[in-house]
């Protein structure tokens, strides 16, 4: 077991350099962690995701100069079936980010 990270959002904007890095466990597949970077931010950063087995749904802002660094407990993953692709994307949540 290792844990896998990777970048999946990035502004792409200078005047707003946010992001948002997963991390992942590269044998069960279920993600561990999420942390949303807007410490050089100058806007509040939205973040909305929707988990598609129970269609709960959860909204977080990190305003600027902040960081939201989110664990996910391997059971919570498990239960709500959280997990990464071959590809490395975020199978089980529909996410949206966003100013």
């Amino acid at each position: 077991m290792a844990i896998q990270s990777r970048e999946i959002w990035n502004s792409g904007d200078p005047n707003f350099p946010a992001t948002v890095t997963m991390f992942w466990d590269d044998v069960s597949l279920f993600i561990t962690r999420f942390i949303i970077d807007n410490t050089q931010g100058h806007f509040p950063l939205r973040a909305q995701a929707t988990v598609l087995k129970n269609g709960r749904e959860f909204n977080t802002t990190v305003q600027p100069g902040d960081t939201l660094d989110q664990n996910i407990p391997t059971g919570q993953a498990n239960r709500l079936e959280i997990t990464v692709d071959a590809r490395g994307r975020i199978d089980g949540v529909d996410w949206h980010i966003g100013m």
